[in-house]
């Protein structure tokens, strides 16, 4: 038996590294973005805010709580800098961002690392719950220091914020298997609720409510009733939206699970299973799931590359490479010098198949979007 006080330091231990290891090198990567998820959250949140709104408009994941609480970092971050006079207006800001993105995801990749971090406590006191103390730090410990669960942390996506709720509603769904009040039923349908807002397929955690239900044998059917009913109230009430704007959720739910996405779905549950055990895991994707594609974009900017030329992948028509973010010497209208961030993109085209004119009003066309992206997010 660990004592109380004991466990309690050995906890905050293990805290303090979860949440160190999560926050060493948070600003990894910037300006440039190794994950494709993070500037689309990123942008939907402000988008929210510059129209005014609670509707994010995309439901793909649904996400609905994570890019909530990115528009509330957002606004807190433009906030202070428009208070402190740190900037003179929103488009001061916006013009800052593009600058310098850390602006805006330090803050909400801190956000993410205290999520992961609350996760650890979580599981100390789920593994608590179900076997003691000893058991509950081992669990704590393990996930304090799984490079997955660290590297996860440190970017913007719904996956650790939809393990936190996941985690509260098992640690609910434990006390019901022990007691079986209808506070627990509540509390763990309301979580599952908030999972299922951050994230479609958290809904599972459903299952460890009914498990304990039948384990816990006080009135199951009804009680499992009120949970599901607080599951549904949890979701309405984290992304009113999902019922409001139900078109758009049919719509986004419906490319989420198109074909279209490289063997993640769409060719049922023995496929995919297969698929990442043998091909995403071992490492050898079949070059006939990377087929079908007309054009590639080919990100080296995460890497430093400031310029590099694609090669075109036969038949595809296209394929754009995208540099990284460097600060360049320009010069400013008023004569004077100065250093602004650019990016350089190269676009290789299959002549035989398109005009090189239109690739090169696509390109400038890019390049004109790209320099007034401050304004399209601010509307």
């Amino acid at each position: 038996m660990i004592e109380r006080n004991a466990a309690r330091i050995a906890l905050g231990l293990i805290l303090a590294l979860a949440l160190g290891w999560r926050l060493h090198n948070i600003g990894f990567g910037l300006p440039s973005m190794y994950d494709p998820d993070e500037p689309f959250f990123m942008i939907t949140a402000l988008e929210m805010l510059a129209h005014g709104t609670l509707n994010p408009g995309w439901f793909g994941h649904p996400g609905s709580t994570t890019i909530t609480l990115l528009a509330a970092i957002d606004a807190v971050v433009a906030g202070s800098g428009l208070v402190s006079g740190h900037y003179a207006n929103l488009g001061d800001f916006a013009r800052a961002v593009y600058a310098d993105p850390a602006i805006l995801f330090i803050p909400a990749r801190v956000a993410m690392a205290l999520i992961g971090t609350g996760c650890v406590w979580l599981t100390y006191m789920l593994g608590n719950r179900l076997n003691g103390r000893a058991t509950g730090l081992v669990a704590a410990g393990l996930l304090a220091i799984n490079a997955l669960h660290i590297s996860w942390s440190q970017i913007i996506r719904t996956d650790i914020h939809a393990s936190l709720f996941m985690l509260a509603s098992l640690l609910f769904a434990a006390r019901i298997a022990e007691r079986g009040k209808l506070r627990d039923f509540i509390l763990a349908g309301a979580f599952a609720g908030l999972a299922t807002a951050t994230k479609w397929p958290a809904a599972t955690v459903f299952v460890a409510i009914v498990g304990a239900a039948i384990l816990a044998r006080q009135q199951p059917v009804r009680r499992i009733l009120a949970a599901a009913l607080a599951t549904i109230v949890a979701m309405a009430v984290a992304s009113p939206f999902l019922v409001l704007d139900w078109r758009t959720v049919l719509a986004n739910v419906s490319g989420e699970i198109s074909s279209g996405h490289l063997g993640h779905n769409s060719a049922g549950f023995v496929f995919n299973l297969g698929f990442y055990l043998v091909d995403a895991i071992g490492g050898s994707i079949s070059p006939d799931l990377l087929g079908g594609a007309t054009f590639t974009v080919s990100n080296l900017g995460a890497f430093g590359i400031e310029s590099f030329t694609p090669l075109l992948n036969v038949p595809q028509v296209a394929i754009l490479g995208v540099d990284a973010i460097f600060p360049r010497a320009v010069i400013r209208s008023d004569g004077s010098v100065g250093a602004e961030q650019r990016i350089g993109f190269s676009l290789t085209a299959d002549h035989r198949v398109i005009d090189g004119a239109d690739a090169a009003r696509y390109l400038k066309d890019l390049c004109s979007a790209v320099a007034d992206i401050d304004l399209t997010v601010l509307g």
